[in-house]
C-alpha cells in the first residue's frame, strides 16, 4: 500500500469542487477508508462521510441507479439506504429546528402584541376614569324667541 500524502493544507470549512469529488470516487474505488480519504483530502473524517451521503443523494435525485452508485462509490445496497435515511434524518431535524425557531418568533410576537394592547386597554381605563369624573354640561339649545 501506498503512503498516504496529506495536502498541505487544510480544506476544512471550504467548499467541496468537481476535482475533490472526482478523487473522492476515485478512492473509493480503491478501496480506500473514511480515514484514509481525509487525510488526502485534509478533511475530517466525519466531513468525508457527510459528503458521501450528499453525493449519493444528488444521484439518487439525478436518476442514477443504485448500481451506478454502488459501482462509484463502492458502496452496497445497505450503505446507499443508510446514507439515504441519514440524509432524510438531517433534512427532518433541521426543519424541525426551522419550525420551532419560527414558532419562537411567532410566539414572541404574540406576547409583544398583547404587551402593547394591555398598555393601550390600560390608558383607556385611564382615560375612561378621567371622563367618568368629569361632568359635561353641554347647554340647552335656545329657543328662537330668546335669541
Amino acid at each position: 500500500m501506498s503512503e498516504i500524502i496529506p495536502p498541505p493544507l487544510s480544506r476544512k470549512g471550504f467548499p467541496w469542487i468537481i476535482e475533490e469529488e472526482k478523487k473522492l470516487i476515485s478512492a473509493l474505488q480503491e478501496g480506500k477508508t473514511y480515514d484514509q480519504i481525509a487525510l488526502l483530502h485534509g478533511r475530517s473524517t466525519r466531513a468525508i462521510e457527510c459528503h458521501v451521503i450528499d453525493m449519493v443523494m444528488k444521484w439518487k435525485e439525478g436518476g442514477k441507479s443504485d448500481e451506478e452508485i454502488i459501482n462509484n462509490f463502492h458502496l452496497d445496497q445497505i450503505q446507499i439506504t443508510n446514507a439515504i435515511l441519514q440524509k432524510r434524518e438531517k433534512i427532518e431535524s433541521i426543519s424541525s429546528r426551522q419550525l420551532r425557531i419560527q414558532l419562537n418568533l411567532d410566539t414572541d410576537s404574540i406576547n409583544s402584541i398583547r404587551l402593547q394592547l394591555n398598555e393601550i386597554n390600560g390608558k383607556l381605563d385611564l382615560l375612561l376614569g378621567v371622563f367618568g369624573r368629569v361632568q359635561v354640561i353641554i347647554p340647552e339649545s335656545k329657543t328662537k324667541s330668546e335669541v
